[in-house]
């Protein structure tokens, strides 16, 4: 892996993390510089990884803003009987986005990234958190 590229994903994969702006250009396939700000809306640590929430607010259009949900190793993490599955789940991910699989009912996959020496990970989907509804609220 480059370099570069680690150090981008050392910054997010952080308590407090940091979001490259060109990064975010290439991932979410956008022209040279659209992104105005970007702004971590959540950091919560669960029982399988750190999980963070961001907005990305785009220039090219007025009130355009992508959110994306963004799941990474928990570094203060003593308990290790999660990250199997963690890493499983980047596995499967990356399986998704390599072979451009459609139609499944998972979010947009934008990067993936998974290192089996160090046992790091880091996963940048689409936020669907709100438009989420729970399968006891749903219409039949």
């Amino acid at each position: 892996m480059e370099e570069r590229n680690y150090e981008v994903y050392k910054n997010i994969m952080s308590s407090s993390p940091v979001i490259d702006e060109e990064y975010l250009c290439r991932i979410l396939r956008l022209p040279d510089s659209p992104v105005d700000k970007v702004e971590i809306t959540a950091v919560n640590e669960t029982n399988t990884a750190l999980a963070i929430k961001a907005a990305v607010h785009i220039t090219e259009s007025e009130a355009h803003i992508k959110k994306l949900f963004i799941k990474t190793v928990r570094h203060t993490e003593s308990e290790k009987s999660y990250h199997g599955m963690s890493m499983n789940e980047g596995k499967f991910y990356k399986f998704v986005r390599n072979y451009n699989v459609v139609n499944l009912p998972v979010p947009v996959c934008y990067d993936v990234f998974i290192s089996d020496e160090t046992g790091e990970f880091l996963i940048v989907l689409e936020d669907l958190s709100d438009r989420y509804i729970p399968a006891d609220k749903k219409r039949r």
